[in-house]
């Protein structure tokens, strides 16, 4: 079985062989020369890992950052997605689809007012579609996580944060072909701030939430 890590402080890779008492099998060190960390890691259908995390730009503030490696730990390609100006760019969350395309969902915005990015890119990394959705007030609006459905579509959950300072879940499902909404829910919680934590796809492609 095989086993991968990243790790917190940059985009670092480390392949480890449980049968081998844990030898390392590769290590791989994907940083320029400015600081990004790692934020989860996909696996396609042909084994090959894609790491996805935070990237400080150059003037461009912090973007996402997408690599692809081969199972043997060659880097076959870097991306990174920004936001306008100097926005802040922050990974939360990736799912693949069945043909390899790559959704990423990632907060983008000025401190403290961000709004939730999703992103598209195809198996080479090309971007195929980008979506930013902003709550009614024009605060602070998070991702929390993303899952995909056979068909490509992606379902997008995170808070959306009202002008007193309450924050709600707020959930969309976006077309895989465009990236346009076929809807988009708020659950009101009450007075206090509610935050999700995790969705996930049961049977016929309804999403579960937790927070």
């Amino acid at each position: 079985m095989t086993r991968t890590v990243l790790t917190a402080a940059c985009l670092f890779l480390m392949g480890a062989n449980m049968a081998l008492a844990d030898d390392t099998l590769w290590t791989r060190y994907f940083r320029g020369d400015r600081d990004c960390y790692g934020r989860t890691l996909l696996v396609d259908h042909d084994d090959n890992i894609i790491a996805v995390g935070t990237w400080l730009g150059a003037g461009t503030g912090n973007d996402v950052g997408v690599v692809k490696v081969s199972p043997d730990g060659t880097r076959l390609w870097f991306v990174t997605v920004a936001g306008p100006g100097a926005y802040n760019d922050e990974a939360k969350g990736a799912a693949l689809d069945p043909d390899g395309n790559i959704y990423v969902t990632a907060l983008s915005g000025l401190f403290p007012d961000f709004d939730i990015m999703t992103v598209k890119l195809d198996p080479t990394g090309s971007e195929v579609w980008r979506r930013t959705w902003g709550g009614p007030d024009n605060k602070q609006d998070v991702p929390a996580g993303i899952v995909v459905d056979t068909a490509g579509n992606a379902y997008v959950t995170g808070y959306t944060t009202a002008a007193n300072c309450t924050a709600d879940w707020v959930t969309m499902k976006l077309t895989s072909d465009s990236g346009l909404p076929l809807w988009t829910v708020v659950r009101p919680g009450g007075d206090g701030v509610d935050f999700p934590t995790a969705i996930a796809l049961g049977p016929g492609d309804a999403p579960y939430i937790t927070g």
